[in-house]
């Protein structure tokens, strides 16, 4: 992770190191002028913060630390001046230690939006100070932009970037669970918390939560304290159990309990639903009633029309393999588990379904209804 000190500006071609290979080896390295940390995965980038800060501390003595957010529209780029953080780099304390200065989320502050600060810097990079780095934080840039590539030049890029959550295209053949994401899941989850956890029930778990991995981790934390010190452990019905709702807030676990005729489970999380609200992704949770009740409807009616097409594959003497294939899924037990759904349908349940549908469609759009009870009136058909 050390650069030669070079006197100007020339262009070295910049290799991207993993994010592994670098956590693994900072502990023992020499910090570059510039650290470049590129790539959408937050947690890695907040940890390689951390690392560094600490090794920084470590080479010095002593860490004298300036951390900025960087301006994220032109309405704030006149408050940051690239000067300040060069003078603070190049500035002695009469106690020596280690100037470290973090320019966080930097990716339109030194891209197009941020003028000729980036050649600020990069000037600063041809004859850096002693005793002093500065990292940059890109989130919305990878490591092969150009930002990130001529930063790199001078220092270390550091690959944060996203895991695949599915089989990287040159893993022909590839089942679903040999992905990077599932792989760290299985890691982490023996590593920090002691417990076991098969590569399926991983990719359940990160369909369930999605792909982030500070999301993953606070989740196998619940995990492990749900199943318990007894249990070395976690399966896929505990991800259901304890896990099921993190998403989407119960909507999973309304879906199966419609799916295997539950009125009772049924009625109970849509009730719950209704008072907490409903979380789709990222975004902020839909509070409101009626927004939860048109989400539920369309999702149901996803779910009904799956189980239909799956039902009259079965009556036509399909398999789980075709069935499977059919439906796209990845997994063998997604196919095994509607399958086993469908069978608690006949083909004559359906259209009564797909009416019932309808009707709770055009009851919140027009009617003085209030939603509780449209979708309980739909659930009381589908569930039936």
């Amino acid at each position: 992770m050390a650069v030669k000190k070079t006197t100007s500006r020339k262009k070295v071609a910049a290799t991207a190191i993993p994010y592994e290979a670098f956590a693994g080896g900072i502990s023992r390295a020499a910090l570059a002028p510039v650290i470049v940390l590129a790539g959408a995965e937050d947690m890695r980038r907040c940890q390689a913060i951390a690392l560094i800060k600490k090794r920084a501390e470590a080479l010095g003595g002593s860490l004298a630390l300036k951390e900025t957010l960087c301006p994220q529209n032109a309405g704030e780029l006149s408050s940051f001046a690239m000067a300040d953080v060069l003078d603070y780099l190049r500035s002695r304390s009469l106690f020596g230690g280690y100037n470290l200065a973090v320019l966080r989320l930097a990716d339109f502050a030194l891209g197009s939006g941020g003028g000729n600060r980036l050649n600020l810097l990069l000037d600063y990079l041809a004859s850096p100070a002693p005793q002093a780095g500065v990292v940059v934080e890109l989130a919305k840039s990878d490591a092969k932009s150009s930002v990130a590539k001529k930063l790199g030049a001078f220092g270390t890029l550091v690959d944060c970037r996203s895991l695949f959550d599915k089989p990287a295209p040159w893993q022909t053949g590839a089942k679903a669970t040999e992905s990077e994401l599932t792989q760290w899941i299985v890691a982490h989850a023996r590593e920090r918390y002691g417990k076991r956890i098969t590569k399926e029930a991983a990719y359940e778990l990160a369909q369930m939560t999605g792909t982030g991995l500070a999301r993953l981790s606070n989740e196998l934390n619940k995990l492990a304290s749900f199943v318990g010190d007894g249990c070395d452990e976690i399966a896929i019905a505990d991800i259901e159990k304890s896990a099921g709702h993190i998403r989407t807030h119960g909507l999973f676990a309304l879906i199966d309990a419609v799916s295997e005729r539950k009125a009772g489970e049924a009625m109970a999380t849509l009730r719950a639903m209704f008072e907490r609200g409903l979380a789709m992704g990222a975004d902020e949770p839909v509070t409101d009633a009626q927004g939860v009740a048109i989400i539920l409807v369309n999702w149901l009616h996803r779910r009904i029309k799956q189980l239909a097409r799956v039902r009259a594959m079965l009556d036509a003497g399909a398999d789980v393999g075709e069935i499977k294939a059919a439906m796209k899924y990845r997994m063998d037990f997604q196919a095994t588990r509607i399958a086993a759904q469908a069978q608690n349908f006949s083909r004559e349940d359906f259209p009564p379904m797909f009416r019932a549908l309808l009707d709770a469609d055009l009851a919140l759009k027009s009617s003085p209804s209030p939603p509780e009870s449209v979708l309980e009136r739909l659930l009381a058909v589908l569930c039936g």
